[in-house]
């Protein structure tokens, strides 16, 4: 006799697995592209990556377009949630500047995938069949820029920070962090998967000290 919910762990089961394959034509995807010129990365090439069939893909994603979006709005979602939870548990609190620490580790945790995003984003901004999630990933964005500058907005009041504008921090945050990954993506500066750790988690620290005020 069948148990009555078997239909529903049958469906669950699906979902799972339909989920877990799309996630492997994302990371295929990825692989692809930080090693190949987006032009080259096509469809067929990311099945054969994937080790699935062409029509998989399209089981999954209507367009090449669609997965290279999916990448974007994967990685920002993951930053975003990430931020929001460190949040929401307080483990900011004893160390109110970790909250920005802990944004420039997330964006230096895979300098290429950052900076292969940043990519995607200006070639696909355009594309007018994607603008509603290229709506939804600025969302995204401005939701956790918002996060970003109340935490600068509080160390700033509370006398960590010097007195500047929000918007000043957040931009130098910006262009530090990009600037650091562009330096990571260099050749000339490959460096093995220890050293560029060391490496990374110095410049977190440098960054996000950026304007802190000096205790005398």
């Amino acid at each position: 006799m069948k148990k009555p919910d078997s239909s529903i762990d049958k469906l669950r089961e699906k979902k799972k697995k339909f989920l877990a394959r799309g996630a492997a034509i994302r990371d295929s995807a990825i692989s692809l592209l930080k090693n190949t010129d987006m032009d080259s990365v096509t469809v067929s090439l990311i099945a054969r990556h994937a080790g699935i069939g062409k029509g998989t893909i399209y089981k999954h994603f209507l367009s090449k377009a669609e997965i290279l979006i999916s990448i974007v709005y994967d990685y920002e979602r993951n930053i975003c949630e990430n931020i929001r939870l460190y949040i929401s548990e307080g483990k900011g609190d004893k160390e109110p500047i970790s909250v920005i620490h802990k944004y420039f580790s997330l964006r230096l945790s895979d300098p290429s995938l950052d900076l292969l995003v940043r990519n995607l984003v200006l070639t696909l901004e355009g594309d007018q069949k994607l603008s509603k999630a290229i709506n939804e990933i600025r969302s995204l964005k401005e939701g956790l820029d918002a996060s970003i500058i109340s935490s600068i907005q509080s160390l700033i009041k509370k006398g960590i920070l010097q007195d500047y504008p929000p918007a000043y921090y957040h931009f130098a945050y910006i262009s530090f962090i990009d600037g650091v990954v562009d330096k990571c993506a260099d050749s000339k500066y490959k460096l093995d998967t220890h050293t560029q750790a060391e490496l990374l988690n110095l410049i977190s620290s440098i960054g996000s000290s950026m304007g802190r005020c000096l205790k005398g």
